[in-house]
């Protein structure tokens, strides 16, 4: 995964990014083993932290900007939207390289304006669950989206970033 992200950085014109976390498989699984009351092992939640850290490595590596004509960025996540609760640094990092400024005042990522964060899960929970789980899914994702994904990314909508939120 780095080496791929590491080689987008020649593409020195890229305006909009669209990046694809899947973490499904792991997470229907889990899902699958908790219906027949099977013991599973703790969300490993530090994946999509590790993905997110690894972006902004890119974005922040030294010298000239990787993407100085970036105006949009889309992150999905195919998962569940609480294996995104221990983010908050890893988001407060990507704003920061996004939003950081030189001596002059100048920001690194000046045109970068839209941040799409998608969890994409409704498929695998009418596998998971096709009796109804979506209903109480799109509930959670709602309560969950507001209380925990949206103040992890205050950052960048103080530096003027529009962030958007989406279950699909």
């Amino acid at each position: 995964m780095l080496r791929i992200l590491s080689d987008l950085s020649r593409c020195r014109a890229l305006r909009s990014l669209s990046l694809q976390f899947n973490c499904s498989a792991a997470f229907g699984m889990r899902e699958i083993l908790r219906s027949m009351r099977i013991a599973v092992s703790p969300i490993p939640l530090e994946a999509s932290r590790v993905f997110i850290d690894a972006f902004s490595d890119v974005l922040g590596a030294a010298g000239a900007p990787a993407f100085p004509e970036l105006e949009q960025l889309s992150l999905a996540f195919l998962t569940s939207l609480n294996w995104l609760s221990e983010c908050g640094p890893a988001f407060e990092r990507l704003a920061h390289v996004c939003l950081e400024t030189d001596d002059s005042g100048r920001r690194r990522y000046p045109r970068i304006s839209r941040l799409d964060v998608r969890v994409v899960i409704t498929g695998l929970i009418r596998t998971v669950w096709p009796n109804g789980g979506l209903e109480k899914a799109r509930t959670q994702f709602e309560q969950d989206r507001e209380t925990m994904v949206l103040p992890m990314l205050a950052s960048f909508v103080q530096g003027g970033i529009v962030v958007e939120v989406t279950m699909e």
